[in-house]
């Protein structure tokens, strides 16, 4: 428990660093605005409710299990934490950011600190990606949990 707190709060040190982190991070919560093209024009974040302060491993976990097939999450996540890294310190760069950015390294070793998010994520929320509630009846709900039972 102490743990999971701790992902979720902000973290002091000198390697650490935080990022505001939107909190629900899905595609539920883009909104977007195509083309005639039909290509994504632009994009916006909204539903900013359980938005914190905390370090970068929140919502990049939460990406890599709402954005990212089970394959390439498991096969090709250093890839995926490269090209995070990189866009991240390019943003800071267009802030004007003027420390030294965190290194690909302190990402990963961010990643590993918080890694029991990623367990929370699995463990609480991954089952309802892989749900299919176009089968879900009223029934199936106000049933309870013997609605599921074989």
């Amino acid at each position: 428990m102490e743990r999971g707190l701790k992902s979720y709060t902000p973290s002091s040190g000198p390697f650490s660093f935080n990022v505001l982190n939107h909190g629900d991070f899905h595609l539920k919560n883009i909104l977007y605005k195509i083309n005639d093209e039909g290509e994504v024009e632009d994009f916006i974040f909204f539903d900013y409710q359980v938005a914190i302060y905390a370090t970068p491993a929140v919502d990049l976990s939460y990406a890599l299990y709402n954005f990212v097939s089970d394959d390439n999450r498991e096969n090709r996540y250093d890839e995926l934490l490269k090209v995070y890294h990189e866009q991240f310190v390019e943003a800071l760069k267009k802030f004007g950011y003027i420390k030294a950015p965190p290194t690909l390294l302190d990402l990963q070793v961010e990643m590993m600190k918080n890694g029991n998010v990623q367990v929370l994520l699995g463990v609480c929320f991954y089952p309802f990606l892989l749900f299919d509630f176009s089968t879900l009846t009223a029934e199936d709900v106000t049933a309870g949990p013997k609605a599921f039972k074989s």
